[in-house]
Order: C-alpha cells, then sequence, then structure tokens
C-alpha cells in the first residue's frame, strides 16, 4: 500500500524534473515562412544569433550533398539531379549545377530573414560563358525545405 508521503515524495520528483528539464533548455526560435519579390525562399527567425544562422545554414547545405564554394560568403553548389541534366542537355556539353545564394539579412536586434535564391548554371567550361537560368515556380519546395531543416538545426543550439 502506498503511504501519502511515498506519494508526495513521487509528486515532488516528477516536479523537480519538468523544471529542471524546462530551465536547461533556450527559448525556441520563432520561426516564419515569407514570400519576397527578391528571393526563392525566405524565412525570418528570432532570438538567434546569427553565428548561429550561419551555423545552422551551412550544415544545412552540407549535409544535403552541397559543396560551399567559398568560405566566407554563402555560396553553395552541387550537380543538378538527373531530370535536371536531361532539362538542360545540350550539344555544348557540360553538366547543369545548383549554385545557390544564402543571404542573411538583419530586421531588428533580435530578428533576422533568411533568403535562398537558386540558379541552374550549364555551360560552365565552355568558352562562351556559362549559362545562369532563375530556379522558380514548382521548384520552391526543395529550397523551404531546406529552410525548415535550418529551423530545425537553429532549435538544438
Amino acid at each position: 500500500m502506498k503511504t501519502p508521503s511515498f506519494i508526495a515524495l513521487t509528486a515532488l520528483s516528477l516536479i523537480s524534473l519538468t523544471a529542471i528539464s524546462c530551465a536547461s533548455k533556450s527559448e525556441p526560435p520563432e520561426v516564419e515562412l515569407l514570400k519576397t519579390d527578391d528571393s526563392l525562399a525566405a524565412l525570418e527567425v528570432r532570438n538567434v544569433t546569427e553565428l548561429d544562422i550561419r551555423r545552422a545554414v551551412v550544415e544545412t547545405f552540407l549535409t544535403n550533398g552541397y559543396q560551399r564554394d567559398n568560405t566566407y560568403s554563402l555560396t553553395f553548389s552541387k550537380k543538378g539531379n538527373i531530370v535536371r541534366q536531361i532539362e538542360y542537355a545540350s550539344y555544348m556539353g557540360g553538366a547543369a549545377r545548383m549554385k545557390v545564394a544564402v543571404r542573411i539579412q538583419p530586421m531588428s536586434a533580435s530578428s533576422f530573414l533568411i533568403k535562398i535564391n537558386a540558379n541552374t548554371v550549364t555551360h560552365q567550361n565552355s568558352s562562351f560563358g556559362a549559362h545562369k537560368k532563375k530556379v522558380r515556380g514548382l521548384r520552391k519546395g526543395h529550397y523551404r525545405n531546406l529552410l525548415r531543416d535550418i529551423n530545425n538545426r537553429l532549435g538544438q543550439y
């Protein structure tokens, strides 16, 4: 038979454990996917630092198969999938590559706007120069998923 002191001790233990777990977690970033005229996909985040955002962006793109083009900027690229290769195949050769640029724009002291723009680039090694085509429309979903992944990583910091 359970005694009242045992029940009280169990309840106190559960309350303490809950308080400790809540106190150890930082406030999660607030998120809002946005539509902007100058980007393919955008995300507003609050209550995080720009350094954490940069780290989350780099980790997200690297784990999704992109290569970082430059150590100092947030530009990434990867070989286009088979559909892109067929869509942009030509007699001049050269694989289609996806080039993605990420910008972090301060909105206020505690909020930032993360913007993604992407291009399909073909004929990179051609003497006539590379051909860039801006990614639009139905292909936004992939980049919105990348923003959601960035947001999930921000929640872990």
